[in-house]
């Protein structure tokens, strides 16, 4: 099914999903700034300087951004397994049940763990499942 141009501007995908990579997105656009902003005016308020300014201070200064750095990295990646574990594990459930479908077998409801995502989509599955099979085998 192929929908004119009109009509895919007005479907929308899951608007939290869609909230999910634009936060992580702007997270990780953010950190990037933020580094090379700290860096910038440490390079402005000390532009000769900057290695007798800070002297054996200058490793701590750079342990503490960079430790902030890869603190923030992995924050974000563990939210983003989390994240994608929600979305691509309702994917996979629906899957199997439209294999199970389509094969003609008795398909398995779809059940979702609390925050995934799609379950307005395993709802009609659920539904549709209910539809095609006997009133015995249900």
């Amino acid at each position: 099914m192929t929908l004119s141009k009109d009509r895919r501007r007005l479907y929308t995908v899951d608007r939290g999903i869609r909230a999910f990579f634009l936060t992580v997105w702007t997270a990780a656009v953010a950190l990037v700034a933020l580094f090379a902003a700290f860096t910038w005016l440490v390079r402005q308020a000390y532009p000769v300087e900057f290695p007798q300014v800070f002297g054996q201070n200058l490793f701590l200064v750079m342990f503490v951004a960079a430790f902030f750095m890869i603190g923030a990295a992995i924050c974000l990646s563990i939210y983003a397994v989390v994240h994608t574990h929600r979305l691509l594990g309702s994917a996979y459930r629906i899957h199997e049940a439209l294999k199970q479908m389509k094969a003609g077998v008795k398909a398995d409801p779809v059940v979702l763990r609390d925050g995934d995502y799609f379950r307005d989509i395993a709802a009609d599955v659920n539904e549709l499942r209910e539809r095609l099979q006997p009133a015995g085998q249900r």
